[in-house]
């Protein structure tokens, strides 16, 4: 697969303030490269995020964009324990851009999990790291390479539902405890809020 022009996609990974887990949510291991200058800058050199998102989907890789994305991120010595070939990227792995309210996040999850329920841009959703006693990697040690960078992400409401998309808060939030996260992973976020992990919903009303 050659490598495609850049499109609406790149450009809005670009501007992602926080792409993939980048070292500022402290969600995956693998600082970027200091010297890099193009849009994987902000991606790590492996692993995913590991706190809940929730947010409306701005864009979904093509075909084309996840080869570009592949090969630059390839080019950059990242993501190294991957089999090397673009197109069996293409076939493993979905990226998308999800806006959280208060920072732009690029996530990885599963082709398999797109098939089934694709998700489209505009779409109000949660992403969440595996974990727990059911989340364990495939025993195939390629499969588990593609596993290890990606997460689960579910629809909470389609497209232009407003009144759904209500009841939720877009942000970043702790897993265990549902705390809503600065940009420093180690501290909930001042005047934050908190939501219920099975649920999803708030717990609080906003503090005053």
């Amino acid at each position: 697969m050659s490598r495609s022009r850049p499109s609406d996609f790149v450009r809005i990974l670009s501007a992602a303030l926080v792409l993939v887990g980048s070292p500022a949510l402290g969600a995956a291991s693998g600082p970027p490269d200091s010297a890099c200058s193009d849009f994987t800058c902000g991606l790590p050199t492996s692993g995913a995020p590991q706190y809940l998102i929730i947010g409306t989907v701005v864009s979904v890789a093509s075909t084309n964009d996840s080869a570009h994305l592949f090969e630059r991120m390839r080019a950059r010595q990242s993501w190294t324990s991957l089999p090397p070939s673009p197109e069996r990227f293409t076939r493993e792995i979905q990226t998308l851009v999800i806006n959280a309210g208060d920072r732009t996040i690029a996530v990885n999850m599963s082709r398999a999990e797109m098939n089934a329920a694709p998700v489209a841009a505009g779409d109000f959703v949660r992403y969440a790291p595996h974990h727990g006693a059911f989340e364990k990697p495939p025993a195939d040690p390629e499969a588990a390479t593609y596993w290890s960078i990606d997460g689960c992400v579910a629809i909470l409401c389609r497209a232009g539902d407003k009144e759904c998309a209500r009841r939720y808060v877009a942000g970043a939030f702790d897993h265990v405890s549902g705390a809503q996260l600065s940009t420093n992973p180690k501290r909930p976020l001042p005047r934050g809020r908190t939501i219920d992990v099975e649920s999803l919903l708030p717990r609080e009303p906003p503090t005053r």
